[in-house]
C-alpha cells in the first residue's frame, strides 16, 4: 500500500517537473529581432553555443544582443552578463544588474518551496492513514506548484529589464529611467502601506494582549517605513552616477 502511494505521489512530481523542465529554458535575442530558445552550454569571445530541440547550434556573438536566462547556468560558460554585450548608459545597467539579482531570489525562492513542497508531500503520502497519499497531493500542490510558479513567472523587475533591452538603443536610456521611476515609485508605495498595515495590525495584537505578535509586526512595519526597497535604492544609486557625470 504504501509503495503505491510512493508510486502516484512520484508520477505527480516527475509530471511537474518535467513541466517544468519544458518551460525552462535561454532566449537569445538577437541584432536583428530574432530570437532562439534553448539551453546555454558554451560562449566564447566570438561564439555563442545553444542546445536546442535540434540539437547544438553556434552562433555569432556580433550577433548576439543580450540573453534572457531562464534555464540554470550549465557550468561551462560565463554569466549571463558575461554571454552577451554589456547594456549601455548608468540606468540600463542598474536595471539589468537589478533584474538578476530578481532571478536570482526568484529562484531560490521557487526551489525551496518546491522542495518543501516535495518533502512534506512525501512524509504524508507514506502514511498510514487512508487519507495519507490525497493529502500529500494536496500538500504538494499548495506549496509546491507556488514554487513551480515562482520558478518560472519573472517578476516585474525583470520583465520590465526585458522590455527596456528590446527598445532601440537610441531610447532604450530614457525608456529605462522613466520606467525606473515609476517602479520606484511603486515600490515605495506599496512599502508604505506594508508598513502602515503592520503597525496598525501590531498596535491591535497589542490592545488583545498578544504582545510578542505584537511587537514583531511593530517591528516589522518599523522597518518597512525606514528601509528603503531595491528599486528605491536603484534609483537613488542612478541619481548620484547621472549627478557625478554633470559637468
Amino acid at each position: 500500500m504504501r509503495c503505491r502511494k510512493l508510486a502516484v505521489f512520484g508520477a505527480v512530481l516527475l509530471s511537474v517537473l518535467t513541466f517544468w523542465a519544458s518551460v525552462a529554458a535561454d532566449v537569445v535575442h538577437f541584432t536583428d529581432g530574432r530570437t532562439a530558445e534553448g539551453t546555454i552550454v558554451q560562449t566564447t569571445e566570438t561564439t555563442l553555443t545553444l542546445e536546442t530541440s535540434a540539437g547544438r547550434v553556434d552562433y555569432p556573438m556580433a550577433n548576439v544582443d543580450y540573453v534572457e536566462r531562464t534555464a540554470a547556468p550549465s557550468g561551462d560558460g560565463p554569466t549571463n552578463a558575461e554571454a552577451a554585450p554589456q547594456p549601455e548608459g548608468v540606468c540600463t545597467r542598474l536595471l539589468v544588474d537589478r533584474a538578476h539579482d530578481a532571478r536570482a531570489d526568484r529562484m531560490v525562492s521557487g526551489a525551496a518551496l518546491l522542495g518543501l513542497g516535495a518533502l512534506f508531500g512525501i512524509v504524508m503520502a507514506t502514511t498510514d492513514e487512508d487519507y495519507g497519499l490525497q493529502l500529500g497531493i494536496v500538500t504538494f500542490g499548495l506549496l509546491g506548484l507556488t514554487g513551480l510558479f515562482t520558478l518560472i513567472i519573472p517578476t516585474q523587475t525583470e520583465r520590465l529589464a526585458t522590455r527596456v533591452m528590446e527598445s532601440p538603443a537610441a531610447t532604450r536610456e530614457g525608456e529605462c529611467v522613466a520606467s525606473l521611476e515609476g517602479l520606484a515609485e511603486k515600490a515605495k508605495t506599496n512599502r508604505l502601506l506594508g508598513g502602515v498595515a503592520n503597525l496598525i495590525v501590531g498596535a491591535a495584537f497589542f490592545f488583545s494582549g498578544s504582545f510578542v505578535l505584537g511587537a514583531s509586526f511593530a517591528i516589522e512595519g518599523a522597518y518597512a517605513l525606514i528601509i528603503l526597497s531595491p528599486e528605491e535604492k536603484m534609483l537613488e544609486a542612478y541619481e548620484r552616477a547621472a549627478a557625478a557625470s554633470t559637468p
